[in-house]
């Protein structure tokens, strides 16, 4: 494995086209933690918030951005039951925020029960317990939170993907196209398999 990636690190606030990628250590495994190499992951409004250096204090520079991922385990920690090969998706749990994200073509991220068997960006299973809110339990109204539930249960949830954009370097392009609010949806970007 080479020991440097692709990554947008950022070293302070920046628009859209300070957005760059450039070479970063790929992260190191620990205990309890997996490496994952990056195939999607979705552009966010929290991330362009991060960007413009507008987060809360969970948040500092420097700092490699995205909350969310799926992709493919590469290496696992002492005490992590994923296997090598084995589809994942993950998300939040300080993802670009307290450590380094997903704007990456590796992620270091906590195990969980976050896998998927067979998972596709494209698709949400019916059941499985996936969420895109940033708040607190306490924080999400009981009726909004209800309503998702029904909607996962009757199988009528859709996940609009307004764009797809191909590799780190459209990254840029797909904050701006997020902030300019012209279309309602998810932008997903797609890392090229190597």
């Amino acid at each position: 494995m080479p020991e440097t990636m692709r990554a947008i690190r950022l070293a302070g606030p920046v628009g859209p086209n300070g957005l760059t990628v450039s070479q970063v250590p790929i992260p190191d495994v620990g205990p309890g933690q997996a490496l994952i190499r990056v195939m999607a992951f979705g552009v966010n409004e929290s991330e362009v918030t991060s960007r413009k250096g507008q987060s809360g204090p969970d948040f500092s520079f420097p700092r490699i951005l995205g909350i969310e991922a799926v992709g493919v385990v590469d290496a696992v920690g002492e005490g992590v039951d994923l296997d090598h090969g084995q589809k994942v998706a993950t998300m939040m749990g300080g993802l670009g925020r307290a450590i380094d994200g997903s704007y990456a073509e590796y992620v270091g991220a906590l195990s969980g029960d976050w896998t998927i068997p067979d998972f596709s960006p494209f698709t949400i299973p019916t059941g499985v317990r996936l969420t895109s809110y940033s708040g607190e339990a306490k924080d999400l109204p009981a009726a909004a939170l209800a309503k998702y539930l029904r909607a996962i249960e009757a199988d009528s949830l859709d996940i609009v993907v307004s764009d797809t954009y191909a590799g780190l370097e459209k990254v840029a392009e797909a904050q701006h196209d997020l902030e300019s609010c012209h279309r309602p949806g998810k932008r997903v970007v797609v890392l090229a398999e190597t």
